[in-house]
């Protein structure tokens, strides 16, 4: 494959910038646009390369475009080159990629996202590589000189290409919003957390350094509603929320699973670290409950399992490890509440 000399400096930045959205979206190093014409395959624009290479993984981005329908494989090292490690510095290993869908039918192409690790793709990242490649071809189809993409004042290419890159930041971003938070919180909801789990569980692999998953279940919501209300029982979870964000950092997962569960996992935290994690939470909880009414306190059990890079399980795993400690945690404090209830015959 090599570097398509037809298209200027200007389509080659746009195509470029719609890479690195999708690349920044999807948290994956390696983006590829290419091009089919005829027997002539070409890259049209990627993020992560340094220069454009001669060679590359450029079977799959040819039947892709060949035939128009997406390939997703969470290990595809069979079908790409041998030689990848050589060619881009690392082993490519996941690959997913959708076509675009050109106005002119003599042409293919495709974008394609690549990883260095084995990649659960979810259905919410093939709907972010379709809404990227649709701003890959409007471009190319714009620089073809297709009427139905210019309008009738032709506006430059570069304002063209600024509109359709912010246009694909709104649309998944819109998208995400609607699709994979929780409403009352503004957290990821169980669609959401399923959605970025592999991406995180790919990082902890990287880093080399661990991880940790947090099971979170509220202690006495139903008696909160019983007695309150609902409204009472949703500002407990919003409250809840508010505190998991205090104590986690901004790169963390935080997730409302639905009712009074929430999970959370963190990249980049050693073993060492997570007594000194749970004592934060402790702090942060302590400061809500001495703002909020007294009869209507914030309490919750917690179940923490450690993430091993080196033996990275799924997502359903970590999550049944936790949610185990964590009732083992509820069912002590209930024998301890249960003791202090019991008069001495």
């Amino acid at each position: 494959m090599k570097d398509d000399g037809r298209l200027d400096a200007l389509a080659r930045r746009s195509l470029d910038r719609i890479a690195g959205v999708a690349a920044r979206l999807l948290d994956v190093p390696l983006v590829l646009i290419s091009l089919l014409d005829g027997q002539h395959q070409s890259y049209a624009g990627a993020y992560g390369l340094t220069k454009l290479r001669a060679n590359g993984p450029s079977s799959l981005c040819r039947e892709v475009a060949a035939t128009g329908r997406p390939i997703v494989m969470q290990d595809a090292r069979r079908r790409l080159l041998v030689s990848t490690r050589e060619v881009w510095g690392f082993e490519l290993i996941a690959y997913a990629g959708v076509v675009l869908n050109l106005l002119d039918p003599s042409r293919g192409g495709a974008l394609a996202a690549l990883t260095p690790a084995r990649r659960a793709w979810q259905t919410q990242d093939l709907h972010v590589l379709r809404c990227c490649a649709d701003a890959a071809a409007a471009v190319l189809d714009m620089r073809a000189g297709c009427d139905s993409i210019v309008d009738e004042e032709r506006r430059g290419a570069a304002h063209e290409a600024e509109t359709t890159s912010a246009s694909v930041r709104r649309h998944a971003l819109e998208l995400e919003k609607t699709s994979i938070h929780d409403e009352l919180t503004g957290l990821l909801n169980r669609r959401g957390l399923f959605a970025v789990a592999g991406p995180q569980l790919d990082r902890v692999a990287r880093q080399a350094v661990g991880g940790l998953l947090l099971y979170v279940d509220l202690d006495g919501l139903k008696a909160t509603n019983d007695r309150f209300g609902h409204f009472a029982g949703d500002d407990l979870l919003r409250a809840a929320a508010d505190v998991l964000r205090a104590a986690f950092r901004d790169t963390d997962t935080i997730a409302r699973l639905g009712g009074d569960e929430f999970v959370v996992i963190a990249s980049d935290t050693p073993r060492e670290e997570h007594p000194a994690i749970l004592a934060r939470l402790a702090t942060e909880l302590g400061r809500t409950n001495e703002r909020r009414d007294r009869e209507i306190p914030l309490a919750w059990s917690v179940g923490l399992v450690a993430i091993d890079p080196a033996t990275i399980v799924s997502l359903d795993h970590l999550m049944s490890a936790a949610d185990r400690l964590m009732y083992s945690a509820k069912r002590a404090l209930d024998d301890v509440v249960t003791q202090r209830h019991t008069p001495v015959a």
